[in-house]
């Protein structure tokens, strides 16, 4: 438990917020350095950031200074002027770093993408195997209507063109000349 403003407060934290804030206790009002801190506790620059990010941005149980950026020479101190309806509080115990999420993020959409590159494609050639001709504006309905009740995501009709000029480059199609805007299966 914790006094702020003569009011006690119970805080659920993690090991590693317990750990900062037992280090930052010892050291009262004056607070202590990041540097300190980090001595105390042993834990990583990298960890130690997103404990304090918690405990000062999320919960403002804690106030630093100055404010900007994290450097060993910041002073981490209690916020008396902390206040809260609740009396018991769940310190947020993580905040993610911010390039793992965006990199994994990226990723995954590339991932996503790739798959349905593949089962537009497949729509396509599943379409083109059993009219073997059709007009433009017709296989794009039918793709969107296959794609849409079997994977479930409406493609857009940019990624069906984009998937149409893939396959007519592979030579699985070609613009059927009869037709003015139509498509002729060639497998």
């Amino acid at each position: 438990g914790a006094t702020f403003k003569s009011r006690a407060y119970e805080f659920s934290v993690n090991g590693f917020q317990a750990a900062v804030l037992l280090a930052l206790n010892e050291h009262g009002e004056t607070g202590a350095t990041i540097a300190t801190i980090r001595r105390r506790t042993q834990l990583e620059a990298g960890v130690l950031k997103r404990v304090l990010l918690c405990l000062v941005v999320k919960s403002k149980i804690l106030r630093k200074s100055p404010a900007k950026d994290y450097n060993d020479s910041d002073r981490i101190f209690p916020n008396r002027s902390f206040a809260s309806a609740q009396r018991r509080l769940k310190v947020p115990s993580h905040i993610p770093a911010k390039e793992k999420k965006s990199k994994s993020r990226k990723a995954m959409m590339a991932v996503v993408s790739e798959d349905r590159k593949g089962a537009l494609e497949c729509a396509i050639v599943r379409i083109m195997k059993s009219r073997v001709k059709i007009r433009h504006k017709d296989l794009i309905q039918q793709v969107i209507s296959l794609v849409a009740t079997r994977n479930q995501f409406r493609p857009d009709p940019r990624q069906i063109k984009q998937s149409i000029e893939s396959l007519m480059a592979r030579e699985y199609l070609e613009r059927d000349s009869n037709m003015g805007d139509g498509y002729r299966y060639l497998a």
